[in-house]
């Protein structure tokens, strides 16, 4: 057994302290005293929900809990608070009896959140496993989630939660204890094991292999005793690579000379000089071209905006402007995009256009639909357009972003009266007598008037801002798959017309779907666009993925003809994998691809 396999071996190797039920009463047998219809330890969790109910049918004691098929938001939640895990695995036993998922809001499943202290509801971190249609026996549903970053977990929420429309769902024995799989060490064994064999199997290249492999074996004994210690080495490790053995590694991740191609990052700003710097430092190992900036939405931006509220701490030092002048010394592009129609469950009621504009806000029969501005408004069209031409004519940028430039979620609607008197007027029907997503014929028009709206703020956007910068490109953030990206109002083939940069949020294990990607790219083409996929995920996409996968992501991409990447994103993004990108997939300078049209 080699010595690596015998590391990972001892890690998996957990006692069963580990394992530890974090939960209680996750058999839903315990009842509140005085309250035989509650479960001991769970709550609704929301005063707009109502609660699971008890069932005789159970896989383990006397019962369960039961989501019925009555159409009623169902939910049960337990806060676990401050847990010492960072790794979580959340698991149930589900039945199902004839479960129908016929609604487009139609939904159940077994949900967790991780909440940070000090942070905003917003940055939690969110993971699921959904019960699937049908009827089926006993059956164990499990996901893994790790935390997004180092601070403090405030608390974990668990819960079972379901809107049926048909059939009956059976929930026993839901646990969460901490996950081993997913634990820093264990991940961070993994890469190294990776990188290792990489190196041992196209031998030493040339002394940068016998040097990083020396590193690797060096952070691999830290594993165990200094996780910080460890990630120092596997950093060092791999810096010490040199671009002639990454290339004999990764030969399919190479660019092709002399190929325009951009080359970019998500986010890279901080409140001060320093941290704009250390982000752009970042940037230029990583071997971009250009960047993409995130600047918040219409709740708060970053930027030095006087339409929207500039957020706490970025109002005296404007952060975008200096990156930008900096950015352009390093021959770096900036781009720069807003999600103008972002829809939240927590608005902003005491200050900004929500206290200000009350009536631009959706609003519907749905009560779990998000608060988003509605594109249908003109009102909220001109406020827009106000945006993003302030952005232009403010900023030196190359290009701006449009980001959530869309319905929220499938369903979303303004139900008001301008809404529902366009509606009746070009299509004959009411949209306050009934939810006409019920009605698939009507459902369909309605889409259609959706993608109209949004189009047409797309449209607009774009015409003004060639007013005061006839070249600044605009660039857009995509639902991967255009077909769904209809179902939210973003319809790629018309939208596509008025952007020059195409790119579909490709994160995770999307990068690999080659028939999604050859859909894209179909599209892409048809509008006379660029097509520059994302490619990554958030930082706990980061912290498993290991530097070959990333190799395999960019040779996909590039075997099928992107006009570039865009790695997602700066937050979570591991040196060692920025080492591979510079020395490697982005290596040389190219020119950024310029607009089609």
């Amino acid at each position: 057994m080699s010595r690596t396999i015998a590391i990972l071996f001892a890690l998996c190797c957990v006692p069963v302290a580990y394992c530890q039920q974090l939960l209680i009463n996750g058999s839903f047998e315990e009842r509140v005293p005085g309250h035989s219809d509650q479960a001991a330890g769970w709550t609704e969790g929301a005063t707009d929900a109502d609660g699971l109910v008890f069932a005789s049918e159970h896989h383990q004691g006397a019962t369960s809990a039961m989501i019925p098929g009555d159409g009623k938001e169902r939910r049960w939640r337990q806060r676990v608070d401050a847990p010492t895990a960072r790794a979580f695995t959340l698991s149930g036993m589900i039945k199902s009896e004839g479960l129908s998922l016929v609604g487009k809001d139609d939904y159940a499943m077994l949900y967790g959140h991780i909440l940070y202290k000090g942070h905003p509801y917003s940055d939690a971190t969110h993971f699921y496993v959904k019960i699937s249609p049908g009827t089926y026996d006993w059956t164990r549903l499990t996901v893994d989630a790790a935390t997004s970053n180092n601070d403090p977990i405030e608390a974990v929420l668990v819960s079972v939660v379901g809107k049926i429309s048909g059939g009956r769902v059976f929930v026993d024995e839901v646990e969460l204890t901490e996950s081993r799989s997913l634990a820093p060490e264990v991940l961070l064994s993994a890469k190294i094991a990776d990188l290792r064999k990489q190196l041992i199997r196209v031998g030493p290249v040339d002394d940068s292999a016998v040097l990083a492999l020396k590193k690797l074996e060096l952070a691999q004994n830290a594993v165990s005793s200094s996780l910080g210690t460890a990630t120092e080495h596997w950093e060092s490790a791999s810096a010490a690579v040199s671009a002639q053995t990454w290339a004999a590694i990764y030969p399919d991740a190479l660019p092709q000379d002399g190929r325009a191609e951009a080359r970019m990052i998500y986010h890279a700003l901080a409140q001060d000089k320093v941290g704009c710097d250390k982000y752009l430092d970042v940037v230029t190992r990583t071997g971009c071209n250009g960047v993409y900036h995130s600047l918040g939405s219409w709740m708060g931006v970053v930027h030095h905006s006087s339409l929207v509220p500039v957020e706490p701490g970025w109002k005296d030092f404007d952060a975008l402007k200096y990156a930008i002048s900096e950015a352009k010394k390093r021959g770096i592009k900036s781009f720069a995009y807003i999600a103008s129609l972002y829809g939240t469950s927590e608005p902003p009621k005491d200050y900004g256009l929500y206290k200000d504009h009350p009536d631009w806000f959706a609003h519907g029969p749905d009560k779990n639909m998000p608060t988003f501005p509605d594109p249908a408004n003109p009102e909220v069209a001109d406020f827009i357009v106000k945006m993003y031409t302030e952005l232009a004519t403010k900023y030196d940028l190359d290009g701006i972003g449009l980001d959530y430039i869309r319905y929220p979620s499938p369903t979303a609607l303004n139900y008001d009266a301008r809404n529902r008197a366009e509606i009746l007027a070009r299509f004959g029907f009411d949209i306050s007598e009934a939810e006409p997503w019920r009605d698939p014929v009507k459902w369909e028009k309605v889409r259609l008037y959706r993608a109209e709206k949004v189009g047409a703020i797309v449209h607009r956007i774009r015409d003004a801002i060639h007013k005061v910068k006839p070249k600044m490109a605009v660039m857009a953030c995509l639902i991967s798959d255009p077909d769904e990206a209809m179902d939210y109002g973003q319809r790629w083939a018309v939208s596509g017309q008025w952007i020059d940069y195409l790119s579909p949020m490709n994160y995770d294990k999307v990068s690999g779907d080659v028939h999604l990607l050859e859909k894209q790219k179909a599209v892409a083409n048809s509008v006379k666009s660029q097509w520059i996929p994302a490619i990554g995920g958030m930082p706990s996409f980061h912290q498993q993925t290991t530097i070959t996968e990333w190799a395999q992501m960019v040779a996909t991409q590039r075997k099928l003809g992107a006009d570039g990447l865009i790695i997602y994103r700066m937050g979570g993004f591991d040196p060692a994998v920025s080492s591979f990108f510079g020395k490697c997939a982005f290596r040389g300078s190219v020119q950024f691809p310029p607009p089609l049209k």
